[in-house]
């Protein structure tokens, strides 16, 4: 048997365990069986030991370690911690408790020392660590480690080992406007399961995300406090394309369409910013090589363009793409109004052009059910490249429906916050900005329907126990008699009628009920 010890730096080990214990690995049982023992939870390690605890006649072995690289993965390329590459001046943190202890030194595995913050007791996401990449990236996963420290002023590591229990990730574009990944069941800032051993380090994911700037915030932590080392894993964003030369599109063969035919004439944006449609494309140019056109609805208040739901547009897509956008231009807010309708499945996708015909998917909505125009959004991250965006339109099915867009703009004075609230835009067919009201989902009608046969039954089943009321009472008045027989005379009370009886009885009191009266059961 033996146990495994892993390392970061050859110095600093810690023991693998199987819950609070060491883990005992069992190894052979004669000279030339093989054995193989897996990992249930993958470590991240440098360098691996293995300690023999019992053997025969002697210790000897043979042994291969199972593994990968962290950065085999898409796009986990390392963002250089680690390596050196990303100079300590994009490394910033709210505070450090000394120069030993510096954001600087806050690099996965080649410090041995660490980011500490001044505060010894510092308040719950009041510190923070952050990475500034240079320039726009896709991260998509978070390596954090422990580190060694001291006190202020010592100048000199000494045993007092940090780590990171848990903590939340923010990131921005610009270094000012924040946003932390949030989790999906509880709509709240994501808080990440940190370290559990100041030198073992973690491996976090999340979706891929296109940010410069990212922040950690400590929440839980080992007693000796807040210590960290860090790493980001990402890739570059897809290179930029020249602008490609405009051509005059013309329509696929067989294409059927109502509406007019549309000018790809390049021309300048309009004064405003927006491209309406109104009078050109404002420079955006069709993509002749996609199998279907965008086509433009004229209107007398407003026009956009359209891809309609036919036969002929079954797995096809049509594309438009912008003018070419000057480097360092970003982040910019892209907003444009769409309609999404109709059994055909229609996708509508914002993608980011690079001159290698790679894209990146920015904005993506599919099968929408509106027939009122809502308003899209997206950010265009800064680049320090000429890039294009493409607004793609898509049909599953070739039955019915619609894709419309319209109203484009870019912006660079929106809040990048705000760049992702969808809101509802106006119609074209809705002068003076009326927006109209969209028809009921057709579960409405159902639950409208179910609705009122409930209340229908309700009134019956009223009726009926008022009318079993009534017609008891009024059996009941009917059948009782009350008679009385005196000496001279007798009277009797049946129906609210009087009858002389013969004299000569004893005085006697009868009441009598209807024998039916015995079985029934007032209401």
């Amino acid at each position: 048997t033996f146990k495994l010890e892993v390392s970061t730096n050859g110095e600093d080990w810690m023991v693998y365990r199987h819950g609070k214990n060491h883990k005992i690995f069992h190894a052979n049982t004669d000279p030339a069986e093989v054995v193989l023992n897996r990992i249930q939870q993958p470590v991240l390690a440098r360098f691996v030991r293995i300690r023999p605890q019992t053997w025969k006649n002697g210790i000897a072995l043979r042994f291969e370690l199972y593994g990968c690289q962290i950065t085999d993965a898409p796009c986990s390329d390392l963002q250089g911690l680690m390596s050196g590459l990303l100079p300590d001046s994009q490394i910033s943190a709210s505070s450090s408790r000394d120069v030993v202890w510096n954001p600087g030194t806050a690099r996965l595995v080649a410090s041995r020392s660490g980011w500490f913050p001044a505060p010894t007791q510092p308040l719950a996401g009041e510190e923070w660590l952050q990475v500034d990449l240079g320039v726009p990236k896709t991260i998509r996963g978070v390596i954090t480690q422990g580190a060694r420290g001291g006190d202020a002023g010592s100048g000199t590591a000494t045993d007092n080992r940090a780590f990171v229990r848990k903590y939340k990730v923010a990131h921005s574009l610009n270094g000012k406007d924040w946003t932390f990944f949030m989790d999906s069941r509880t709509s709240l800032p994501k808080i990440f399961e940190g370290n559990t051993h100041y030198d073992t380090p973690e491996l976090r994911h999340f979706e891929e995300t296109v940010v410069q700037f990212v922040r950690l915030y400590p929440e839980r932590w080992s007693p000796g406090g807040i210590g960290m080392r860090v790493e980001i894993l990402g890739c570059d964003l897809p290179e930029i394309s020249t602008p490609a030369d405009t051509a005059t599109p013309t329509l696929p063969p067989n294409t059927e369409t109502t509406t007019n035919p549309i000018t790809t004439t390049a021309t300048s944006p309009s004064p405003d910013g927006v491209c309406d449609f109104d009078q050109s494309l404002c420079g955006w140019t069709l993509d002749s090589s996609a199998p279907l056109l965008w086509s433009m609805h004229r209107h007398e208040t407003n026009s956009y363009l359209s891809l309609d739901a036919s036969l002929k547009t079954e797995q096809q897509r049509a594309r438009l793409v912008s003018p070419v956008i000057a480097a360092d231009s970003g982040p910019l807010c892209l907003l444009f109004s769409y309609q999404l309708w109709g059994d055909a499945q229609g996708h509508l996708r914002v993608l980011l052009q690079d001159d290698e015909t790679d894209e990146t998917v920015l904005w993506s909505l599919k099968d929408e059910q509106s027939i009122v125009w809502n308003e899209g959004r997206t950010i265009l991250p800064r680049s320090p490249k000429d890039f294009q965006v493409v607004m793609e339109g898509f049909f599953v099915h070739g039955t019915t429906g619609h894709i419309w867009i319209n109203n484009i703009r870019m912006s660079a004075s929106s809040p990048l916050k705000e760049c992702t609230q969808p809101t509802d835009a106006f119609s074209p067919e809705s002068p003076g900005g009326g927006v109209p009201v969209p028809p009921l989902p057709i579960h409405w009608y159902y639950i409208m329907a179910a609705g009122g046969a409930l209340l229908l039954l309700a009134a019956a089943i009223l009726v009926r126990a008022l009318c079993c009321c009534r017609q008891h009472l009024a059996t009941k008045k009917s059948q009782l008699s009350v008679a009385y027989h005196s000496s001279s005379q007798c009277f009797q009370y049946s129906n609210w009628s009087t009858s002389m009886a013969t004299p000569g009885v004893e005085p006697v009191l009868t009441v009598r009920l209807d024998s039916r009266d015995r079985h029934r059961t007032l209401c």
